[in-house]
């Protein structure tokens, strides 16, 4: 990183993806095999550059936001997805969305994707820093407690 007074440069030494695209997504996959052990869990950080002439260098504000979790059939939480459309940004193509997540986690969980349900939530109702399931009857979150405590 290279910095000039507040503001600082991503440079070529970074351990930096450069590239040019209007979708960034991180896949994280954690196995906690329902173990006796306490739940595991695994976040990411991303940085996005505007390097265009008309940069402002500022936070671009978050305008809409879009959450899902898959569950299986007993209501257990194989994955979760959330997506962020940052001010200026196209509009939350819904149905990719998803589609891809359903078929990525499909293939991660190597479950039949007929086992398979999806939850979609509104802003904040999706539990972060939680353990939870999901209710097949409802579609709601419940929290849970995790394993051990």
């Amino acid at each position: 990183m290279t910095s000039a007074g507040t503001v600082s440069f991503p440079t070529r030494l970074d351990n930096t993806v450069y590239l040019k695209t209007d979708r960034l997504t991180f896949w994280l996959a954690v196995n906690n095999g329902s173990s006796a052990m306490p739940g595991l869990h695994a976040s990411a950080v991303g940085i996005i550059y505007d390097t265009s002439a008309a940069a402002a260098f500022d936070m671009a504000e978050v305008v809409d936001r879009f959450d899902l979790a898959v569950y299986a059939e007993d209501g257990t939480v194989v994955g979760t997805h959330r997506s962020y459309r940052l001010d200026g940004g196209p509009d939350i193509d819904r149905d990719r969305v998803l589609d891809s997540t359903l078929a990525e986690i499909q293939l991660a969980s190597n479950r039949p994707a007929s086992s398979l349900r999806v939850a979609t939530f509104d802003y904040g109702e999706m539990p972060e820093d939680t353990d939870f399931r999901v209710d097949p009857a409802t579609g709601r979150a419940e929290e849970v407690a995790p394993l051990g405590v």
